[in-house]
């Protein structure tokens, strides 16, 4: 006996009847950071139930993006904002689009007056700013730019900033040198007549450029000494002192100079004549009572390179003797103890 067929169930009851599965998963703590899942401490807690599969939620910390600004300049864990006032701002657009050699002394003038204005102001950023524009003018200064009175002053305004009252300004002033100063550029206009034919002015622009170049050296320590070095300084400072071997002041400062690059190459110094210009400076200035800083750096600069030269030159011990009974009641101290130093060097090593 055949039987009716049952009528087909709606498709909705069919789907009602399956029950959804469940799916387990094994809690999880998002950590402080956000990045990654955590296993909970208490393995015994309750276990969520899902009603469906889902994806694992993963939180991703935010990236932040840091632009650089090319206004801000950070040096031995000080930040210089550079805010360039609208005299400033033409100023290095002029320089900026000039060509090698270009610059004019008009430029150096407001370069200058750039630098007068960031003494008076005691400000830390602007100070930084003046030393950096000076520099950049400086790379592209023109021949007749540098023989001009205005280079002079600008030399001088920069020594003003390296040497400026407040410490904030002095050091910001010094870093900003250290980075962007070229001593091989400095000493070269100094050979091409830096700052006139006038000997007077030529001669004291060149001290104030040595004194400027000593400050930056002894501040940076390593980094300006090595690229002064690398250029050939050595010898371009012991040719300035040959060409103004009788200005005491410009003597001093490059027996300085010379004194610093000779530190652990006192070779090298000697072999580009750093013996033969402290001993021709040590005739002309021995005996001169107010120069014991200069007798003494002359003293260093002989000694230093006394193991290098082929024979102990024969005036030395008697330039010794007579420097200390001049300098013996004047001093200074210093001086003193240098020469005693050397005499009794010279007297264990007849």
């Amino acid at each position: 006996r055949l039987s009716a067929p049952s009528p087909p169930r709606p498709r909705s009851a069919r789907a009602a009847t399956v029950s959804s599965p469940t799916v387990q998963r094994p809690p999880f703590q998002l950590d402080a950071i956000g990045a990654e899942e955590v296993q909970p401490q208490n393995p015994s807690a309750q276990t969520p139930e899902l009603s469906a599969p889902s994806v694992p939620i993963v939180v991703r910390p935010t990236q932040v993006l840091v632009h650089s600004t090319p206004a801000r300049r950070v040096r031995s864990s000080v930040t210089y904002t550079i805010n360039r006032g609208p005299q400033a701002a033409a100023l290095v657009g002029k320089i900026a689009a000039a060509r090698s050699g270009s610059v004019s002394a008009n430029i150096l003038d407001e370069v200058a007056s750039v630098c007068s204005a960031a003494f008076e102001t005691e400000n830390s950023d602007r100070c930084f700013e003046a030393v950096m524009i000076f520099c950049l003018a400086l790379s592209k200064a023109a021949l007749g730019a540098i023989r001009s009175p205005n280079m002079a002053g600008a030399v001088a305004m920069l020594l003003s900033l390296l040497r400026h009252p407040n410490e904030e300004c002095r050091r910001a002033a010094l870093e900003s040198a250290a980075k962007d100063l070229d001593g091989v550029q400095l000493m070269r206009a100094v050979l091409r007549g830096m700052g006139g034919t006038d000997p007077c002015r030529h001669w004291q622009a060149s001290s104030n450029a040595l004194l400027a170049l000593r400050l930056v050296l002894a501040h940076s320590k390593t980094g300006a000494l090595e690229r002064l070095r690398a250029g050939g300084g050595t010898g371009l400072v012991l040719e300035v002192w040959r060409a103004g071997s009788q200005v005491p002041d410009v003597v001093q400062e490059c027996c300085a100079v010379t004194l610093l690059l000779a530190h652990s190459h006192s070779r090298a110094a000697t072999v580009a004549g750093a013996a033969e210009c402290a001993l021709s400076a040590w005739h002309r200035f021995g005996h001169d009572t107010t120069r014991g800083q200069l007798v003494q750096g002359l003293a260093e600069t002989t000694m230093l390179c006394l193991p290098h030269l082929s024979e102990r030159p024969p005036a030395l011990p008697r330039l010794t003797v007579e420097s200390l009974r001049i300098l013996q009641g004047v001093g200074p101290a210093p001086a003193l103890s240098w020469l005693l130093k050397a005499l009794a060097r010279l007297a264990g090593d007849p």
